[in-house]
């Protein structure tokens, strides 16, 4: 059962008898997970972070026990992505902020820190991009591949 830490809300399902719970279009935030089920200890995870257009995975391994006896996970390295092909990373703003950005503080420079992408660059000359939009290639791919969100919404409009 996942518990939005931000709100408060929570939200419960049972697994699949392979043990498979989905808990879809949860919304980017923090959640406390617990799984209960009877004859095995309560566990729970802390601090499971979910962002947008993201897959979350946080496989459990239940103790035989009484549910009232409870296990509670406080820290955990990331796991490896196996569900999705993507890749993504977010940029907080707390980031933005922080970290020194070259290009005349342009937060698009910040994308240099994604691991796979190329330099940020300046596709056209001053008279087209008159606003200093910068580009960046990653793992090879044409810029144009890129997939931009600004506050989980799409921000990938293309002009000539």
């Amino acid at each position: 059962m996942p518990d939005f830490l931000n709100t408060g809300i929570q939200r419960s399902a049972e697994a699949n008898p392979s043990g498979v719970y989905v808990f879809p279009a949860l919304d980017s935030g923090t959640y406390r997970i617990s799984v209960e089920l009877s004859g095995f200890r309560k566990s729970v995870r802390e601090g499971v972070e979910v962002s947008v257009n993201s897959t979350v995975r946080a496989d459990f391994v239940l103790q035989p026990g009484i549910v009232t006896q409870a296990v509670d996970v406080v820290a955990r390295v990331p796991e490896l992505q196996t569900d999705r092909a993507d890749t993504g990373r977010n940029i907080e703003t707390k980031q933005l902020e922080d970290l020194p950005l070259s290009h005349g503080r342009n937060f698009q420079s910040v994308l240099n820190l994604v691991p796979g992408a190329g330099r940020a660059f300046r596709p056209n000359s001053e008279f087209y991009n008159s606003q200093d939009s910068l580009s960046t290639s990653v793992n090879g791919q044409s810029y144009f591949s890129n997939n931009v969100q600004i506050e989980g919404i799409d921000d990938n409009f293309r002009t000539p």
